[in-house]
C-alpha cells in the first residue's frame, strides 16, 4: 500500500498546475500558479506507520516541499529506515525524520515559526492542541483524528459478505487498532440473531498470538497503557446492568499470552447509545452491536456520535443504499464492503473526526501547494478603481 502511495503520487507531479483564465482586464494576463509551502511538519501514529509515513511525505515532496517527519514514540523503527533508504534517492535536507515524545519532539514542531503547514493523524485530544498551537502563526493543518464508525446491516444483506465484513470492518485482526474500525455494529431483527451467531463463530476461530508468527490472526495490542485503556471502557460496559457480552471480554486465559498486552476480540449488546463506550474511540478490539427495525430511527443513532470518519452499509437495495450515503455523516463511506483506505481514493473525516483530505491528487493540490495570482498588463495603461 505505500508503494502505491509513491507510484501515484509520483504520476501527478505534472498535474500541479494552474489555471489560465479569460481576460476580464484589456490588454490584462491574468493566470494562477500552484507553489510549494515551503517546510511541512507531519506527525503520525504508532498503528499503521509506514503506510501514514508515505501518506505525509510522498504528496509533500512531490509538491516540491521539505519535511520535518515526527514518528510515534512507539514505533519508530520502519519509518527511521525506510527514512535511511530514502537518503540514497533525496537530496539533503528534503526529508528529514526526528523521533521522541509529543512534548520534547511534536510541539517544537508544531510552534516552529519555518513550518508552513502541519499534517497530523492521531487522536482527537491531541489534534485540538495542534490545531490551538498552529493558528497562533496561522499555519494551516491537515487532520485525521478518528472515529467511532457505524457498520449497519440491512434484511436484504448479503450475508455471506456481509457477516465476514464485520470482522474485517471491525479490524479484529489488528487489535480494533485503526481510526476506520466499524465499531457500532447495526443489525436488522430480521436477521440479528443470524448476524450475531455468525460474528461469534468467526471471532472463536481467530488465532492469538505472536504477530510474527505466520499462524496468528491476532497479536498484542500496542502497549500496557492502551491495554488498559481497553479494559476501562470494558469495566464501564458491565457495570451497566442491560450488557451482555457475546464474545471475549477478557484478557486470554492461555499462560503465553497472560502476561502480554492481549485482550480477546470482543463482541458486546445492551448498551445504550449514549454510554461513552459507545461514543468514544477505545481503539482496541471491543465492538457493540445494536438490533433496529426502522431505517430512519438507526440512521439517528448511527450519526449520534461526535465522530464523522467513516461509515458502511450492507445491502442489495440500491434506493437505501443511496438514502445512506446522503444522509450519513461520514468522510469516507463504503456500501457492501468495508476495505482500508488505499491510493487514490479520497479520504477524510467530518466533524470531530478532522479536517482535509489524504490520499489522493485533491489532498496533494489543496493541502501541499499554496495559490499564486498573477496579473500581467501587456504595456497598457491599467486603472485601478478598488485598492
Amino acid at each position: 500500500s505505500a508503494i502505491e502511495l509513491f507510484y501515484m503520487f509520483a504520476g501527478l507531479a505534472g498535474e500541479l498546475k494552474g489555471e489560465n483564465f479569460p481576460p476580464n482586464m484589456e490588454h490584462v494576463l491574468h493566470y494562477t500558479t500552484r507553489d510549494p509551502i515551503g517546510i511541512v511538519g507531519a506527525i503520525i501514529p504508532w498503528n499503521a506507520p509506514l503506510f501514514l509515513m508515505v501518506a505525509k511525505i510522498a504528496p509533500a515532496i512531490v509538491a516540491g516541499n521539505t519535511v520535518v517527519l515526527k514518528t510515534a514514540e512507539q514505533a519508530p523503527l520502519c519509518v527511521l529506515l525506510f527514512a535511511e533508504i530514502l537518503q540514497e534517492e533525496l537530496p539533503p535536507g528534503v526529508l528529514n525524520v526526528i523521533s521522541g515524545y509529543g512534548e520534547e519532539a511534536g510541539e517544537p514542531l508544531v510552534v516552529h515559526p519555518k513550518v508552513r503547514k502541519i499534517t497530523f493523524t492521531g487522536s482527537y485530544e491531541v489534534g485540538k492542541e495542534i490545531m490551538i498551537k498552529a493558528a497562533s502563526k496561522l499555519c494551516p493543518v491537515t487532520l485525521e483524528l478518528g472515529g467511532k464508525n457505524p457498520n449497519i446491516i440491512l434484511s436484504d444483506a448479503d450475508l455471506d459478505i456481509a457477516i465476514p465484513g464485520v470482522i474485517e470492518g471491525m479490524r479484529y485482526t489488528r487489535q480494533g487498532q485503526a481510526c476506520t474500525a466499524g465499531s457500532r455494529i447495526y443489525i436488522h431483527d430480521k436477521i440479528y440473531d443470524k448476524v450475531i451467531d455468525g460474528v461469534v463463530k468467526r471471532l472463536s476461530e481467530l488465532r492469538m498470538g505472536d504477530a510474527l508468527d505466520e499462524l496468528s490472526d491476532i497479536g498484542a495490542i500496542i502497549s500496557e497503557k492502551q491495554l488498559k485503556r481497553t479494559l476501562h471502557y470494558m469495566d464501564l460496559a458491565v457495570q451497566s446492568p442491560s450488557v451482555k457480552v457475546l464474545h471475549g471480554g477478557h484478557r486470554p486465559a492461555d499462560p503465553m499470552l497472560r502476561n502480554g498486552f492481549f485482550y480477546e476480540p470482543t463482541l458486546i449488546e445492551g448498551l445504550p447509545i449514549e454510554s461513552p463506550v459507545c461514543q468514544e474511540e477505545i481503539f482496541g478490539p471491543v465492538a457493540c452491536a445494536f438490533s433496529f427495525n426502522d431505517f430512519d430511527t438507526m440512521m439517528q443513532s448511527a450519526n449520534n456520535t461526535p465522530f464523522g470518519l467513516s461509515a458502511t452499509l450492507w445491502t442489495e437495495n440500491l434506493s437505501r443504499a443511496l438514502q445512506f450515503v446522503e444522509e450519513i455523516d461520514a468522510g469516507f463511506v463504503q456500501v457492501n464492503q468495508c476495505v482500508a483506505p488505499r491510493a487514490n481514493v479520497s479520504y477524510g473525516g467530518l466533524k470531530m473526526s478532522g479536517l482535509g483530505k489524504e490520499y489522493a491528487i485533491d489532498s496533494m493540490i489543496n493541502h501541499f501547494t499554496q495559490s499564486k495570482t498573477i496579473l500581467i498588463n501587456r504595456g497598457k495603461s491599467a486603472h485601478n478603481h478598488n485598492c
